[in-house]
């Protein structure tokens, strides 16, 4: 550290004296003389015999001297500097004299020894306000010992190495070099050398076998150290990894070659017995993932099928997904989630990622099988699997990209009065191959389709009954109904009908009111339930049970367009002649596996069928 001369370093210049100021002197000539306040002569001292560490430095200079700064170099690298104030300035019987810090130890941008041991030319060098300069040197001999500063983990063939997972920093697929970071003053030349020679593996440290060596160089290099594993008992390799030495560095090569198939993170230490620890948390991994196959997941089911059975048949939209995989090591790139699908003749090749669909094979191809070749999954090190075999998996899909139809095997009603029964009656085929679904009638109000509780057939031929209601105020409404076919392949294809509904009382023409509808709380993705809760009013009066039911629909969370019924009935009288209110049955969390926010709406009638479709609810999941 760099400091002015005090009272107590006056002792020391008194020592020094007269030698100080007039060694290596110089006189500044020209003109009429020495200018007024220049520095005419410089003295340095520096303590005798070999040096280490940080040492003393005294300077001096002529006593009328104005100086500007002190430079202090060894072998012409400044070792400090101080820049000169009138406060700072300190006299003594021989002059102004200041001490300054040597560290002869200094460290360089690169971390190693501005010297090596040996001697060096220690220099000091005054400017005066002038610009002026004088300087005075004196040798002497550095002696600093060798340190193990700690050990470097790093790989230069693989960019996404480090993979930080906790606190280790994971290394692998590729070439990982560890090296003992040693500061160097000596010389020496230093090789961490396996005592059998060529590849080793890295021993525990009760049974060490990979010793760091020195030759050459000054002074005493380090001796007695070595690299090990913490032992098992420890934070450690279970195993331990291939090592192949690099000639004249004290470093190791974990080479991916020698080390296929390793995973494993543990604490390699630089130690020469008990007191003395260099530590470095390294995780290895050259083994990729393992375990995982194809799922798939179609446009109506809420989870991936593994085990589909006839549910092989894919639509356009069915989704590719990756069903399993472990990885110990770095952990799972789920992105690198790899399906390469083959079909058609001459055979096109497609790859698919996780979560892609099938949009892009042509449904001309429909009724053709479509054959798994190859999955390929890699870790965070992109160390990568590929299998090209399959057994008891799904490994071929039966594509059918065509939507069943529907035949009407009765004469519905095109008019009706609010509270008849409107009966369809109707035969389902499909055109693919994958065979008849589910069909169920429902309700369209602006784009999106609300099922009609009751109605779902899974057996062609089907029957679906609607009593009819009246939506809106008035004296007819013209019905939108739709009936949606889905086919094994989950294809789908909506027929419409528009029965003209009529008011079934002159006298009671308007619809309830909904005043309020809202959910019972927050799903958790794929847990727990809620229920919706609505509250309405009969319009123009309200009396005690004049809303006589009500029926609540959910959100499809795959297909938004369309509502599912979730139960409803009688409402239960809360407020008199104010409102009336109804719950509907439990939606499960097992049906909404990833958050968001999703639509509920409910369907509320009074006793004459006049009905309004409130859509405006929601739910959330998190």
């Amino acid at each position: 550290m760099k400091k002015w001369l005090s009272v107590k370093n006056l002792g020391f210049l008194a020592v020094v004296g007269a030698a100080l100021l007039f060694a290596g002197c110089n006189q500044q000539t020209g003109g009429g003389g020495p200018v007024d306040g220049a520095v005419t002569s410089v003295g340095i001292s520096v303590p005798d015999g070999v040096l280490t560490g940080t040492v003393p430095v005294a300077v001096a200079v002529n006593k009328d001297a104005k100086l500007q700064k002190i430079e202090l170099f060894a072998d012409d690298k400044k070792a400090a500097e101080v820049t000169i104030t009138s406060l700072q300035a300190r006299v003594t019987p021989q002059g102004l004299a200041y001490l300054l810090d040597l560290d002869t130890a200094m460290l360089g941008n690169d971390g190693q020894p501005l010297w090596q041991n040996g001697q060096h030319t220690i220099k000091v060098v005054a400017t005066d306000k002038q610009a002026h300069a004088e300087e005075a040197s004196v040798t002497r001999e550095f002696e600093n010992g060798d340190y193990i500063r700690g050990i470097v983990v790093s790989q230069d063939d693989n960019p996404n190495a480090p993979v930080a997972v906790g606190a280790t920093d994971w290394y692998g697929n590729g070439d990982v070099k560890v090296t003992v970071d040693l500061v160097n003053y000596t010389g020496a030349t230093y090789e961490l050398s396996p005592s059998g020679g060529g590849d080793v593996a890295i021993g525990v440290c009760s049974a060490h076998n990979i010793d760091l060596t020195a030759s050459g160089g000054t002074g005493t290099p380090l001796s007695g150290y070595y690299l090990c594993s913490v032992g098992t008992a420890m934070p450690g390799f279970a195993t331990a990894p291939t090592a192949t030495p690099v000639s004249g560095e004290p470093a190791l090569v974990l080479k991916k070659d020698n080390n296929d198939g390793f995973e494993d993170d543990g604490t390699l230490r630089v130690t020469n017995g008990p007191g003395f620890i260099k530590e470095a948390v390294l995780g290895l991994d050259d083994a990729a993932p393992s375990g995982f196959k194809l799922t798939i997941q179609k446009l109506f089911d809420l989870s991936p099928l593994q085990n589909p059975g006839t549910s092989a048949f894919v639509a356009p939209s069915t989704k590719l997904f990756r069903l399993g995989g472990t990885d110990s090591g770095v952990g799972i790139d789920s992105g690198s989630f790899q399906a390469v699908l083959e079909y058609g003749s001459p055979a096109t090749t497609v790859t698919k990622g996780d979560g892609d669909d099938l949009a892009d094979i042509p449904e001309s191809y429909s009724g053709n099988d479509i054959t798994l070749n190859k999955l390929v999954l890699a870790d965070e090190l992109g160390n990568s699997e590929e299998r090209t075999s399959f057994s008891g998996e799904l490994a071929t899909l039966s594509f059918d990209a065509e939507p069943p139809e529907v035949t009407v095997t009765n004469t519905p009603p095109t008019s009706l009065t609010a509270g008849d029964t409107y009966t369809l009656t109707y035969t389902v085929s499909d055109q693919g191959g994958s065979d008849f679904w589910a069909s169920y009638l429902n309700l369209e109000d602006g784009g999106s389709y609300y099922r009609v509780p009751s109605t779902t057939c899974t057996s062609s031929p089907c029957t679906a009954n609607w009593v009819a209601v009246k939506l809106g105020d008035g004296a007819d409404w013209t019905a939108s109904l739709a009936l949606i076919a889905i086919d094994n392949a989950h294809n789908y294809k909506i027929f419409s009908y528009s029965p003209t509904v009529n008011a079934a009382d002159p006298n009671d023409q308007e619809a309830p009111s909904v005043n309020e509808l809202t959910a019972s709380g927050t799903l958790t993705a794929g847990s727990g339930s809620i229920t919706l809760t609505a509250k309405a009013s009969e319009r123009p009066t309200h009396t005690s049970g004049s809303v006589t039911f009500m029926s609540f629909y959910k959100q499809h969370m795959k297909v938004p367009q369309f509502f599912n019924d979730t139960g409803g009935g009688s409402p239960t009288t809360i407020g008199g002649a104010t409102e009336d209110e109804a719950t509907s049955s439990t939606i499960p969390g097992s049906q909404y596996p990833k958050p968001g926010t999703y639509g509920a709406a409910v369907l509320v009638r009074d006793a004459h069928y006049n009905a309004t479709l409130f859509t405006e609810g929601s739910f959330d999941v998190q």
